[in-house]
């Protein structure tokens, strides 16, 4: 049955020619029909754009739309420019969706009248099915100004692909992905939450997150801090803006996601070694030094079980190159 919202499903597309046939099998098998598929080609060299091709011309919901490489974030913009529909729903191309993800969340947000939909996610690594390392919540119905409290909270992911939302949020309050930077969801999913007037937030799972250890989101380089703390900034200006008595929750997860991005550099005790290179130590001293600006200019205490559980953590994952900076830079003992 046709229904009357049609939704543009965007499909960045990069080199994934192992995974692409299926995910956009997953998406033309949805049981609610009423949606067209824009397929963005940033570029591929593999056969990626030729797979993309057998599908536009099978099926005339899907469409191709080839540039040369500009990033993911500019494959979302110009699919959000290009869509059609009254809703938008990204989809990675090496990821795949349940065939019921459209029809239960168009249910939720006609029954519910709300804005946006977020939906929850499995984790598949080599094909086996696991689930994140945190259950989203199933909160319902929500406003606006909490569910932005539960994000900064980490309550919930920022991934851009778990939200269905409509377009107008997007193109009323140009909302556009941040050009080549990462952590290009961080950036924009605060945004739809604040400018919708109700959300829906469901722990179902219709979406699968395929984690690929050679995937660009798992390499980090000396650019992530920066493009991390030139995010944050951004995020600081708009909430002391329109939500400043939620501001000490942006602050503190600004802290713990650099911790975090600390860990994820790689493995510390080699660092220990000769391969401790001058440039890791100068990357690790960037972070520190923001996270001394961070504590200066929030006046936020070293005391308290939130910086034990980090401390904890830490040790958990024997990160002791870290501790020791930390323990010189900032006191933390």
């Amino acid at each position: 049955m046709k229904r009357s919202k049609k939704v543009s499903i965007i499909v960045p597309v990069y080199n994934t020619a192992n995974y692409l046939e299926k995910c956009l099998n997953s998406i033309q098998l949805q049981t609610y029909k009423n949606f067209e598929v824009l397929l963005v080609n940033d570029g591929s060299t593999d056969n990626s754009r030729e797979i993309c091709e057998s599908f536009c011309r099978s099926d005339l919901r899907f469409r191709l739309f080839n540039q040369i490489n500009s990033g993911l974030s500019e494959s979302r913009n110009k699919g959000i420019h290009e869509a059609q529909g009254d809703l938008i729903l990204f989809v990675d191309s090496d990821d795949y969706i349940d065939i019921n993800l459209l029809e239960y969340s168009i249910n939720i947000l006609e029954k519910f009248n709300v804005d946006t939909v977020i939906f929850s996610y499995y984790i598949t690594l080599n094909g086996e099915k696991k689930l994140p390392s945190f259950k989203d919540p199933d909160f319902g119905i929500i406003p606006s100004e909490q569910a932005l409290i539960e994000l900064l909270k980490g309550s919930f992911g920022s991934y851009s692909w778990k939200i269905l939302t409509h377009k107008k949020l997007y193109t009323d309050f140009n909302i556009l992905f941040p050009r080549g930077r990462q952590y290009e969801d961080t950036a924009t999913t605060y945004k739809i939450l604040a400018f919708s007037k109700n959300i829906y937030l469901s722990s179902q799972k219709l979406y699968y997150y395929e984690q690929r250890i050679n995937s660009i989101t798992h390499i980090h380089n000396d650019d992530d801090l920066t493009d991390m703390i030139k995010t944050f900034s951004e995020m600081h200006s708009f909430i002391q803006q329109k939500f400043p008595d939620v501001e000490h929750l942006l602050v503190k997860l600004e802290f713990n996601m650099i911790f975090m991005l600390l860990i994820r550099m790689g493995n510390w005790e080699s660092k220990l070694s000769v391969q401790y290179s001058k440039i890791e130590k100068s990357y690790i001293k960037k972070a520190i030094t923001h996270l001394e600006e961070i504590i200066k200019k929030y006046n936020i205490t070293l005391k308290g079980n939130y910086y034990l559980h980090i401390k904890l953590t830490l040790l958990k994952m024997r990160v002791f190159p870290v501790l020791v900076f930390l323990k010189n830079h900032i006191g933390i003992t």
